[in-house]
């Protein structure tokens, strides 16, 4: 199945990755740390990277929809979501720590 999703072209070649993350966005914080929209089947929400690159958290959005895309932007100490799906768009916010 793996190799045949593979061989396949777009659009059908865009599915959601099992582990690897596809990276939709990223937002670099004041601290330098980095921010990425990461979506995959294992998970999808904002990862937080420190500035050697590690690993820091993986925050969620609490939506009543499924996620399709997302775009972050940082201003005033808070990093804001604006979540979509196709009928719906919201926009959340989390204080950076």
């Amino acid at each position: 199945m793996k190799r045949r999703q593979a061989e396949l072209g777009p659009p059908l070649f865009m599915n959601v990755p099992d582990s690897h993350q596809l990276i939709h966005h990223l937002v670099v914080a004041e601290s330098g740390d980095v921010w990425l929209y990461v979506m995959s089947q294992e998970r999808t929400g904002m990862l937080r990277l420190s500035v050697p690159g590690r690993e820091t958290g993986l925050y969620t959005v609490d939506a009543d929809f499924d996620l399709l895309s997302a775009r972050l932007t940082i201003a005033g100490g808070r990093l804001y979501v604006m979540a979509s799906s196709r009928e719906e768009t919201a926009i959340y916010s989390v204080e950076l720590p």
